[in-house]
C-alpha cells in the first residue's frame, strides 16, 4: 500500500517536472532498470543542464558506474545521499530513492512559480504603492547600508583569496584527500557534531597539556632563579676572598725574595766547586793507579829476590863450595839490591808525578 502511494506521488512529481513518458503502477512491479536509468538521467539534466552522465547500461559494470556518477552529481550539488542498492534493484524500493530527488525539484519549481505570481501581483499593485514609496525607500536604506555591503564584499573577497592561497600551498596529501571527500560526500549533522566534539576534546586536552607545561616551566624558572642567585652569592664571596689574598703579603715573602736574589751567586759557586771536585777525583784516581803499578813492581822484585835466595839456600844445602857460594851470594845480593832500588825509585817518581798540577781551590 505504501509503495503504491509512493509510486503515485513519484508519477505526479515526474508529470509536474515535464517527464515525457507516462509512469504507471505496473512499471515497477518487476525490475526495470532502463526506466530507472532514464528517470535518473532526466532528473540530473533537470537539476543541472551542464551535468554530463554516461548513459551506457549494457553491462553490470556500466550500470554500477552509471549509478555512482549519478550519486556523485547529486551529493556534490544537492547534498542528497542515495542508496545505490535500492536503485540497482529497479523495483518499488528504487521509487523511494527517486522520490527524494523528484520532491526537491518539484519544491523548487513550485517556489519559482510562486515567485513569478508575486511579481505579477506586484506589477498590478504598483499604483497603490506609489504613496508609500518614500517609506519603502527609507526602509530599504536602513536595511541595506551601502558601506556595510561594500565592506562585507571586500571581506568575502579577501577570505576567498586567503582560502585560495591556503589550498594552493596545501602539501599534506591526507588533508587534501579528507577535504575532497568532505566536499564530494554528503554532510550529516550527526557526523559534524561528532567531529566538532572530538576537535573540542582535542583542543581541551592540548590546552590542559600546555597549562601543565606552563606550570612546570614556572617551577623550573623559580628553581633556576634560586640556583642562579646562590651561585652569584658564592661568586661574590670568592671574589672578595681572592682580593683579600692578593692584598695580603705572606710572612716569609721577604726571606723568599732575599734567597731568590742570592740564587745566581750560589749557583755559580756551586758550578765552580763541582768542577774542582771532578778534577780532584780524576787526579786521585790517576795517582792511585800509578801507586798500584809501583806496588806491583815491588812485589815482583821481592818475589824474584826470594826466588834467588831460595836457590842460594838450596845450593848451600847441597854442599857446594863456600867460595863459590860466597861469590854467588854477593852477586845475588847486589842484584836484589839493584832491583829493589829500581822499584823504590819508580814509586818515588810516581809519587812526585802525582803531586804536580793540583788545582787551586777557591
Amino acid at each position: 500500500f505504501f509503495n503504491q502511494l509512493r509510486l503515485a506521488d513519484f508519477a505526479e512529481c515526474m508529470r509536474s517536472l515535464g517527464y515525457p513518458r507516462v509512469i504507471s503502477m505496473e512499471n515497477f512491479r518487476s525490475p526495470n532498470f532502463e526506466l530507472v536509468a532514464d528517470c535518473l538521467e532526466f532528473l540530473v539534466t533537470r537539476y543541472d543542464e551542464t551535468a554530463v552522465v554516461d548513459g551506457d547500461i549494457s553491462t553490470e559494470k556500466d550500470r554500477v558506474h552509471f549509478l555512482k556518477n549519478v550519486n556523485r552529481a547529486f551529493s556534490q550539488k544537492a547534498r542528497i545521499k542515495l542508496n545505490l542498492k535500492r536503485l540497482y534493484s529497479a523495483d518499488g524500493a528504487a521509487v523511494k530513492e527517486l522520490l527524494k530527488i523528484a520532491e526537491v525539484l518539484r519544491k523548487a519549481v513550485e517556489a519559482a512559480a510562486d515567485g513569478e505570481n508575486d511579481i505579477q501581483d506586484g506589477d498590478g499593485a504598483k499604483d497603490d504603492e506609489t504613496a508609500t514609496n518614500d517609506d519603502a525607500n527609507n526602509t530599504f536604506d536602513k536595511l541595506f547600508d551601502v558601506k556595510a555591503i561594500r565592506k562585507l564584499a571586500g571581506d568575502v573577497t579577501n577570505a576567498g583569496a586567503k582560502t585560495f592561497d591556503c589550498l594552493r600551498h596545501e602539501n599534506d596529501s591526507g588533508s587534501r584527500v579528507a577535504r575532497v571527500n568532505a566536499v564530494q560526500g554528503t554532510v550529516e549533522i550527526g557526523e559534524i557534531e561528532k567531529a566538532v566534539q572530538s576537535s573540542i576534546l582535542g583542543v581541551k586536552e592540548n590546552q590542559q597539556r600546555l597549562e601543565r607545561g606552563l606550570v612546570d616551566l614556572a617551577k623550573d624558572t623559580n628553581t633556576l632563579r634560586l640556583v642562579l642567585e646562590k651561585r652569584k652569592d658564592e661568586l661574590d664571596r670568592s671574589t672578595k676572598r681572592l682580593g683579600t689574598l692578593q692584598a695580603a703579603r705572606p710572612a716569609h715573602q721577604d726571606e723568599f725574595d732575599t734567597l731568590q736574589n742570592a740564587m745566581p751567586t750560589l749557583y755559580a759557586e756551586y758550578l765552580e766547586r763541582h768542577a774542582n771536585l771532578a778534577y780532584l777525583e780524576t787526579a786521585l784516581d790517576e795517582r792511585r793507579g800509578r801507586a798500584a803499578v809501583a806496588a806491583a813492581a815491588r812485589e815482583d822484585a821481592l818475589r824474584k829476590m826470594r826466588g834467588r835466595l831460595r836457590e842460594t839456600e838450596m845450593r848451600v844445602l847441597r854442599g857446594e863450595d863456600a867460595a863459590i857460594g860466597g861469590d854467588g851470594d854477593g852477586e845475588g845480593n847486589s842484584d836484589s839490591e839493584d832491583e829493589f832500588g829500581d822499584a823504590g825509585r819508580q814509586g818515588a817518581s810516581g809519587g812526585s808525578a802525582g803531586g804536580v798540577g793540583e788545582p787551586k781551590t777557591t
